[in-house]
């Protein structure tokens, strides 16, 4: 059986082809190989845009020429944004095959390859060793992974001493209903919240 997740993102509107076409054809946008920024407003997969990441490298104190670890990377657009406006080396994670090879070509596209690498992984058994990064990040992620305390111990296991991890992630205050359990699994494969 395919996990829910894979499903949700495998037929996203947010995809490569949404991105590459809204990027080309943006009124104003010169001739030419598309550059880093071209991509910014498009392949932005989560609420806040650059405003967010930007919060979330500031809370993770991101610093050039570290090793940052995007947890639940998805197209890899944070991921990129952060390689080419901080110089940090960024790896990429995220559970949907179909995600991460588009994101690595969005990223080969804008010539950014040699800062970001796009991993298939499961973010509750991370495939690094100990102390391996600077810092990590997550952006609106952690509500599709059931055991959300695995995927905090595995980034605390990766981590340098001293290195920080800032993630957002949607947040239900009040008890949620099964019906709207439901429709928010379906709407958005929220698995918890």
């Amino acid at each position: 059986m395919r996990h829910p997740v894979i499903d949700f993102y495998d037929r996203h509107p947010i995809n490569e082809a949404q991105v590459l076409e809204s990027a080309r054809t943006r009124p104003g946008r010169a001739r030419g190989p598309l550059e880093p920024e071209d991509l910014w407003a498009w392949d932005q997969d989560h609420y806040g845009g650059l405003g967010a990441v930007e919060t979330l490298a500031r809370r993770a104190a991101i610093t050039p020429g570290m090793t940052v670890l995007d947890v639940c990377a998805g197209l890899g657009g944070p991921a990129r944004f952060l390689a080419h406006r901080f110089g940090v080396r960024v790896t990429g994670v995220d559970l949907t095959h179909s995600r991460c090879a588009a994101g690595a070509r969005l990223t080969a596209l804008v010539r950014l390859s040699p800062l970001v690498r796009h991993l298939r992984a499961d973010a509750q058994v991370l495939p690094f060793r100990a102390r391996t990064f600077d810092a990590a990040v997550s952006q609106e992620g952690l509500l599709h992974v059931p055991d959300k305390a695995a995927v905090l111990r595995e980034c605390a296991r990766v981590l340098r001493p001293g290195a920080r991890l800032a993630f957002s992630d949607w947040v239900a205050r009040p008890r949620l209903e099964a019906n709207e359990r439901r429709r928010l699994d379906e709407w958005m494969a929220a698995v918890t919240l």
